[in-house]
């Protein structure tokens, strides 16, 4: 950015000691020289000090306390009325209550200072020891109004005034760091001059994070403070690999929207990270990242979609801090976990003797024994979570039962089969798992076993969750599945909705042996009146005319001129009749050719390929690999990769098209209809998933 883009644009004040011009309207961006000494500064002080200190925030009646890590002892605690999250900044925690702003000693919990708030919220606040800066802002754009108070050696020392919204500012080596207007960022002394800024358009900059290495920024994404941080479209910045998490955390909070309350559900449902430079780059500790969902602890991969462990706590979480060997968590009893990086086990355990909504986990050292019981296996890990009992935490259940449908090992089908079975799980944990099992392509045999049961009276059985059991079987391609499927198609006690895929699988499949049972159940239900069977009768006549071809139209056209035929049934009825019609004459499913004109026909078939394979998907979408990656930024994040899956119909029809992250569906659909997908011998619509990375 010039600075005359900027003139005029901003007005600053500065109040109290120090005495400098502060935030200039003409100070220069991206000047590499004023970075590098900014960081030689940060590389020549002295390693950044933080007590191992855990400070809480008690329900109503509302008190802030401290708790000693290392000395094991509770420290203080003081009655406040904070009206927002708690800032623990170097030797202070500021609250900001209906008095204004008040900064009290971590040692003791006395008030060194305190001023008014002038209706501004408190964005954020970090310190160095004695040097603390405190950010309060309207948030917003237009008419946006902000304040930075510093304070040093327990007294306000100076404060600046900006006509723009401000984030959370980070304090290290004598300088503050403040995030402003969403795209930059001021390197101030501690006397108020400005010693460097640049502004970023990769990314929000709405948060500014110290450690004794490096300094970092960002908000959806981050970024490494280094020369090579500019304007530039191609500068470092780390994004994780997206995700649909319950409950949609963010890396970082909005630091331009009010800040949450102390009993804000955002305390419980949170990304915790720890950031690690890399030549100027940013990478996360152990390629990890945690997400907690209450009681439920995630550790999942940063730069990939693995899933590490999942841990389930007696109570909920409140407060997390990620560190070299794993993650600490405070839990809302008072508890303080220490669990590892490798196996999410316990490796140590304090009770600081303090219920909590909100806290805040200092630099506590990852200490202690062996852990804590055996390490269970992921899949079992992953299963226990989906019995979890707590409503409140079905979707994160159901985000395990998605995670547990991604190991390939043939006994998690065996687990997605009895959570599809159990009816009496919540709705949507229920329809996970139920979608997850119908995605199975192993451990089928687990598939055509619960196939085998039927509903019965006298025996005690009900039916199996038929439908999603016969889509795996399609996927599978698990030809062995086809009698048990047309014995479910027979009986009266399947469940309706059940049946529509049933049909469509023995469609797939493509068996000769289903197309009397097929037809059997068109003649039987075509009159009845109910919507649901609707559905699986309209099913099971396009499956009787795709096996049996010209054959079926006698039968079409008995359902079509029957008066007593439902709706649904005669206008599936015409319509495969039409397609019927319009056809090349060709021989049922699975015939063997009886003329030239068949063996012509037949080997113009296998000229198609059998389906979207990976490389053909591969090779279809390489002349609009730019527009997607185009697709990847948009005005409020740049995203690293999206997920695209695609419903082809067999003459190479694209039905739909959705994408992960959703926000980028709207300019990934167009890029994606663009391209003409093949004709195949496919005998039903099939998905495939395309990955997009920048």
């Amino acid at each position: 950015m010039t600075a005359s883009r900027w003139m005029g644009a901003i007005a600053i004040a500065l109040v109290g000691c120090g005495g400098s011009q502060g935030l200039a309207v003409d100070f220069p961006d991206d000047r590499p020289d004023d970075v590098r000494a900014v960081l030689d500064r940060v590389a020549a002080a002295p390693p950044r000090q933080e007590p191992e200190i855990v400070v809480g925030l008690t329900p109503a009646p509302m008190r802030l306390w401290a708790y000693d890590a290392a000395a094991g002892r509770a420290l203080w605690e003081q009655t406040v009325e904070a009206e927002t999250t708690p800032q623990v900044a170097g030797d202070y925690v500021v609250t900001q209550e209906p008095s204004g702003i008040v900064v009290r000693r971590l040692s003791d919990g006395s008030v060194a200072t305190r001023f008014g708030d002038d209706e501004l919220s408190m964005t954020g606040a970090d310190g160095e020891g004695a040097l603390a800066a405190i950010a309060l802002s309207t948030g917003g754009a237009v008419g946006a109004r902000s304040r930075l108070v510093v304070v040093s050696n327990g007294g306000v020392a100076w404060q600046l005034g900006v006509e723009q919204a401000v984030g959370e500012p980070a304090v290290r080596a004598g300088m503050i760091f403040l995030p402003w207007a969403q795209q930059n960022l001021s390197v101030l002394d501690a006397s108020g001059a400005e010693l460097a800024r640049v502004r970023f358009t990769r990314g929000v900059v709405g948060h500014a994070l110290a450690d004794e290495r490096a300094i970092f920024f960002g908000q959806q994404g981050l970024a490494q403070l280094s020369e090579r941080t500019t304007s530039a479209p191609d500068a470092p910045w780390f994004q994780p690999v997206a995700r649909e998490l319950p409950g949609n955390p963010g890396l970082l909070r909005n630091a331009y929207e009010p800040p949450p309350s102390p009993t804000s559900a955002t305390h419980r449902v949170r990304l915790v990270w720890r950031a690690v430079p890399r030549d100027g780059d940013v990478s996360l500790q152990d390629d990890t990242i945690y997400f907690v969902s209450y009681r439920l602890v995630f550790a999942l991969g940063a730069s990939n979609e693995s899933v590490r462990w999942v841990q389930q706590l007696p109570a909920d979480v409140v407060g997390a801090r990620a560190a070299e060997g794993g993650v600490f968590v405070v839990d809302d009893a008072g508890n303080v976990y220490g669990l590892s990086r490798e196996d999410g086990r316990i490796v140590s355990r304090a009770q600081t003797g303090m219920a909590a909504t909100w806290a805040h986990v200092s630099n506590v050292a990852l200490r202690g024994g062996a852990p804590e019981g055996d390490a269970m296996p992921l899949r079992d890990q992953l299963l226990a979570a989906t019995q979890n009992t707590d409503a409140r935490l079905v979707p994160a259940r159901a985000y395990a039962a998605r995670l547990l449908a991604s190991m390939p090992e043939p006994d998690v089908t065996a687990s997605l089969v009895a959570l599809c079975d159990d009816r009496s799980l919540p709705a949507q944990l229920h329809a996970a798992a139920c979608d997850a099992l119908a995605m199975r392509e192993s451990g089928i045999e687990h598939v055509t076993s619960a196939l085998e049961r039927h509903a019965s009276y006298l025996a005690g059985t009900s039916a199996p969750p038929v439908g999603p059991l016969a889509r795996a079987a399609a996927r599978a391609n698990e030809r062995r599945a086809v009698p048990l499927l047309i014995a479910q198609l027979r009986d009266p006690q399947t469940p309706a909705e059940d049946l529509a895929a049933v049909a469509e699988a023995l469609q797939a499949l493509g068996d000769a042996s289903a197309r009397e049972p097929l037809e059997d159940f068109v003649r039987l239900y075509h009159a009845e009146n109910d919507e649901t069977l609707g559905r699986a009768l309209a099913a099971a006549i396009t499956a009787y005319a795709a096996l049996a071809g010209p054959a079926s139209q006698d039968t079409l056209r008995w359902v079509i001129d029957d008066p007593m035929s439902m709706q649904a049934a005669r206008a599936a009825a015409q319509q495969a009749l039409t397609a019927l019609s319009a056809a090349p004459a060709s021989e049922p499913t699975r015939s063997a050719p009886t003329s030239e004109a068949a063996t012509t026909s037949e080997e113009t078939t296998t000229e198609l390929p059998a389906r979207i394979t990976g490389p053909l998907l591969d090779q279809l979408m390489a002349p609009i690999d730019d527009d997607l990656d185009a697709c990847l930024t948009t005005p409020e994040r740049s995203h690293t990769q999206a997920r695209v899956v695609i419903a082809v119909e067999p003459d190479g029809t694209i039905t739909t098209v959705t994408a992960t992250p959703s926000e980028l569906a709207p300019c990934l659909e167009p890029v994606v209809r663009s391209r003409q997908f093949p004709a195949t011998r496919a005998r039903a619509r099939q998905s495939v998933t395309y990955t997009v990375r920048r």
